[in-house]
């Protein structure tokens, strides 16, 4: 069963050098069910559609959820960064499940925590997946590392742009996010049309 989001937020709150992870293991709890469901239903409305096909009609419906979550963070303030990764990383492990559901592969957080450029590797992913479970001291926030440090760069840019365009913050928020989704659906689709149905080998 797929945790409270409010249960989700507490832990990221008491470990959010983790927050990646958490975010990652929430979205690949709550989304993958959906997602296939979605695709079934598709595959019987037409008996005709390829996986290619489902996989751009997912990126066509996941580019514009990433334009709110791009422009969250800018309208998030101070937490934006913060809340803005979060939000983003979100949308994204609900396109990659459903990339996933289009070539009947069972997604995994490691898969996302790969795709999304927060570990280099699925290995490296794993074992920061484990990590995140472990009881213990909680790590600090600049262990987030690349997704949160990309956001911070680009909150900076898009304030600067606000100051001298009102609203431009925005526009240039949702336009980014957009962009990595366009990207993240390029990749997915790459990573998942290689897999066997329904498996998740290592190539």
């Amino acid at each position: 069963m797929a945790e409270e989001p409010a249960g989700i937020w507490r832990r990221i709150k008491a470990d959010p050098g983790h927050g990646p992870e958490l975010v990652a293991q929430a979205a690949m709890a709550h989304y993958p069910p959906a997602a296939r469901a979605w695709a079934d239903r598709l595959r019987r409305t037409y008996p005709f559609a390829t996986p290619d096909g489902l996989a751009r009609l997912a990126a066509r419906d996941h580019i514009r959820l990433a334009r709110a979550a791009g422009a969250a963070t800018v309208l998030g303030g101070p937490l934006g960064p913060l809340t803005g990764t979060a939000a983003v990383l979100a949308v994204q492990g609900r396109l990659v499940a459903h990339i996933a559901a289009a070539y009947e592969v069972e997604p995994r957080a490691a898969d996302l925590l790969v795709l999304t450029g927060v570990h280099p590797s699925v290995e490296a992913a794993e074992a920061a997946l484990a990590a995140a479970e472990k009881p213990g001291a909680p790590t600090t926030l600049w262990r987030a590392g690349v997704p949160l440090l990309r956001m911070l760069g680009g909150w900076t840019v898009l304030r600067a742009a606000a100051r001298v365009l009102p609203g431009a913050a925005i526009v240039l928020g949702a336009t980014a996010g957009a962009r990595r989704m366009e990207a993240l659906a390029a990749d997915a689709t790459r990573y998942y049309r290689r897999r066997p149905s329904r498996s998740l080998n290592r190539a």
